[in-house]
């Protein structure tokens, strides 16, 4: 893609003819990409509760030895829109091949493991595409194929399909797309997102992991009462026509549409050597003169007139000097009103009328060493990536295991003095996910706050272990005690969880200098690796629930592989340790609120809402100052 070029997707272009010409701030842009990127993988989440929900109708009551006339036993969260409907002989007698009372668990195992299997292969492959092509296409491909591939599970209900291969066919190819969606999703988001305050607001975005669980499971229940076809179709056509509205509406980086990368910031960019961009596809360099620090202080962005066709953006303080000699007319809205944007788009005929404007552009222009995407096994040699990839493997077997036994535990286990109904447990083990969000959500701030995001999960994980041992010895003592204890193991469960998939993932495929395309790549290699673990992790819990010790068999798993865990962090939690007190003892900041202008020459990039600044002549470990980047006033150390 040619950085300096204007490119956005018609729906937004739709958008901006509507605001009358002006545009979006960045605030509202990155608003946008938020909102499209957690509805994405809402949907995508969403689409894949189908086959947990159907299991008991395709297995069948009569197999199961269950009363025909009994009240619907269905994984029933949507049960308030099925109401006291009995089954139907069509249900009772299940669906083959997989009511067969001897094979039929097998089978149905069978269909989550090829499912499974296939999106932890095609993870490590996808990364890799998706850092070769446009995500807002590739995005697209994997929900309509993905959805479609839901769809056709439905359809075996209204076409008497019976045969397994055909299932297990279009489980395999549906895992294979909806591997599709996580790295693209987590690249999106770091491109638009500034580094310093990413784990927050990704904690807070992966809460689309829970919320689609939920959304799934009422929807593809409420549905089953029109028939279990129905409840693939529906979410299928759910994700599908998300797809449609990602391809419409969706901008992949913030300089397709005339803002700078935001893996940097615009006083980094002028003022340190070389910053890359999320495609490492251009980066700018300047001595901060004095018109270039006059445009930053006075926080000034440009857009050129409305013809876009063959234009070019540059940067603000070459278009002041064009404008010495053209007649650059602004429009207000684009860009971002502050620091963060110094970019203009030009006309061609204006950007190519003044020759010392042009010399000063292609000074700036594109870098041609970071073109290249890390190859797969450049990205597993990043330092770190093998290390949260395998804490990840362990998280994700915890994790998942709770995600598909956690129902079944809780209707087996008596809770006070009595078995909850199928519903009950159903209803209840959505606080789980409750406890995951508020567990994400802070291990995201607390990452941001110490910069330090292995000691953050460290902690999580080696406190996962107690919180387990409590809720499997006192969690049925009382109703109150399980649901406080479930919400607590939860928390501690899914916080490293999400902080390992979202911000550690981008952070660390932003780190590999003057090549951040491997993001996709790092982000597919740690999640792939995630996604084995969750698929042996219920896998194993099948087997080992049935031997002497039951579920007590099933917990020592799960303390085994939160230690393994945290044993993996052991070595980065050191270095991250030893940097925490590096700084503590470092030098006092700048009163907070002072200007900062006389700074910029000796600034560093750490984000795009503030920089890292250190005095000149002060040792490498003394404490550096925050500037923010909206201000340029001195935040503190």
């Amino acid at each position: 893609m040619d950085p300096w070029s204007y490119s956005a997707p018609w729906g937004y272009r739709l958008l901006e003819r509507v605001t009358g010409g002006r545009g979006f701030s960045l605030r509202t842009n990155r608003f946008i990409v938020l909102a499209l990127t957690f509805l994405c993988y809402t949907s995508y989440h969403a689409s894949r509760k189908p086959p947990s929900i159907v299991k008991a109708v395709l297995y069948g009551s009569v197999a199961s030895g269950n009363d025909p006339t009994a009240p619907r036993h269905l994984l029933e969260a949507g049960a308030a829109f099925i109401g006291n409907a009995t089954i139907s002989a069509e249900d009772a007698a299940g669906w083959a091949p997989f009511n067969d009372p001897k094979y039929g668990k097998a089978l149905l195992g069978a269909l989550d493991l090829s499912f499974l299997a296939a999106y932890a292969a095609s993870m490590f492959i996808a990364g890799h595409i998706g850092d070769r092509v446009d995500l807002r296409y590739f995005l697209t491909g994997g929900m309509l194929g993905s959805g479609a591939c839901v769809v056709l599970m439905g359809l075996a209900y209204f076409f008497k399909v019976h045969v397994l291969a055909y299932f297990i066919g279009v489980q395999l190819v549906g895992g294979l797309l909806q591997a599709t969606g996580w790295p693209s999703v987590v690249s999106i988001m770091a491109n638009w997102f500034g580094k310093g305050k990413r784990g927050l607001i990704m904690g807070i975005w992966n809460a689309h992991t829970s919320v689609g669980n939920i959304l799934g499971s009422l929807l593809a229940a409420y549905m089953l009462q029109f028939g279990w076809g129905w409840s693939f179709i529906v979410p299928g056509a759910v994700i599908m026509g998300m797809g449609l509205v990602i391809f419409s509406f969706l901008v992949v980086e913030p300089q397709d549409i005339g803002f700078l990368p935001q893996s940097g910031s615009a006083v980094g960019s002028l003022a340190a050597s070389q910053v890359e961009t999320p495609r490492s596809e251009a980066s700018f360099g300047s001595d901060l003169g004095e018109e270039a620090r006059d445009y930053l202080q006075r926080h000034l962005t440009a857009m050129a007139d409305r013809q876009r066709a063959g234009g070019g953006l540059v940067p603000a303080h070459v278009a002041a000097k064009m404008a010495a000699h053209h007649s650059v007319r602004p429009a207000p809205g684009h860009g971002m009103f502050g620091m963060g944007s110094t970019l203009v788009l030009v006309e061609p005929e204006k950007r190519a009328g003044e020759r010392g404007a042009e010399e000063e552009l292609g000074r700036l222009g594109p870098r041609p060493q970071g073109r290249a995407a890390s190859g797969f096994f450049g990205a597993w040699a990043i330092p770190g990536v093998a290390i949260y990839a395998f804490t990840l493997f362990f998280s994700k077997l915890v994790a998942y295991t709770f995600l598909y036994w956690l129902p079944y535990y809780i209707n087996a286990t008596k809770v006070g003095d009595r078995h909850l109904t199928p519903t009950e447990a159903g209803q209840l083990s959505i606080l789980f996910d409750v406890g995951g969000v508020l567990g994400g959500t802070l291990a995201g701030y607390l990452s941001d706050v110490t910069g330090a995001s292995a000691v953050v999960s460290s902690a999580f994980v080696w406190s996962t272990i107690p919180m387990l041992w409590l809720y499997r010895t006192f969690g049925s003592a009382s109703f109150a005690l399980n649901v406080t204890l479930m919400m607590v193991a939860g928390f501690f469960v899914n916080g490293p969880y999400a902080l390992i998939t979202t911000a550690v993932s981008a952070d660390l495929g932003s780190s590999l200098t003057g090549n951040e395309k491997v993001l996709a790549t790092v982000t597919a290699i740690i999640d792939g690796m995630g996604s084995v673990g969750a698929a042996i992790g219920p896998m194993v819990t099948g087997y080992i629930s049935e031997l002497p010790g039951g579920f007590d068999n099933v917990f020592i798993m799960l303390y085994g592989a939160a230690a393994c865990a945290g044993l993996l962090l052991t070595k980065l939690v050191i270095k991250e340790s030893r940097e925490m007190l590096a700084r503590a003892r470092g030098y006092q900041a700048p009163p907070a609120g002072e200007p900062a202008a006389d700074l910029l020459d000796h600034a560093q990039v750490s984000s795009l809402d503030s920089f890292r600044y250190l005095p000149p002549g002060m040792s490498p470990d003394a404490r550096e100052a925050t500037i923010d980047n909206e201000t340029g006033r001195v935040l503190g150390a």
